[in-house]
């Protein structure tokens, strides 16, 4: 993690620099951000993302400090559809804390990571309103991704016809 500039101890507080000085970057004509981390004058950037205002920022992760970081300045929030993942207590934990924070829940779309790949089992995640899933694709031979594609080739078209 120091190799990439990082320190384990402050890597949220990295983090969330990062994503508001690329957001000012992106949205404003001259921009500056004084952090304690991100420090820079007014510069300007170009090309401006063709995304308006910009590309979603989505923030990966199932915790209740994940949640806080994507009501305060992310664009989404993006969980593993692993471990007994719930989709209707995801979707509220995020709605919950969203509204404490003010924040509008319908602004945070939700994208689940390695959600199961079989209709029935996403039934709860679009009850919940779950805006997107993506499946899993295997570290493994290509025949093998191949097989898994092509296995899961019909339900996206399912998905996407929906």
């Amino acid at each position: 993690m120091e190799n990439h500039g990082a320190r384990y101890e402050t890597r949220f507080k990295l983090l969330r620099e990062r994503v508001l000085a690329m957001k000012e970057l992106w949205t404003q004509e001259e921009a500056e951000f004084h952090g304690e981390f991100v420090n820079f004058d007014p510069v300007w950037m170009y090309p401006k993302p063709k995304q308006r205002p910009h590309p979603p920022i989505l923030i990966g992760g199932e915790t209740d400090h994940t949640i806080k970081r994507v009501v305060e300045f992310a664009d989404g929030w993006f969980p593993r559809g692993r471990n007994n993942f719930d989709p209707k207590n995801a979707v509220t934990r995020l709605h919950d804390a969203a509204k404490a924070a003010g924040r509008d829940p319908a602004t945070l779309p939700i994208t689940v990571f390695a959600a199961p790949p079989d209709s029935e089992k996403l039934v709860p995640y679009r009850e919940a309103g779950i805006h997107r899933v993506l499946f899993e694709v295997p570290d493994a031979s290509r025949d093998e991704i191949l097989r898994v594609l092509d296995k899961n080739a019909p339900l996206v078209a399912e998905l996407a016809t929906d």
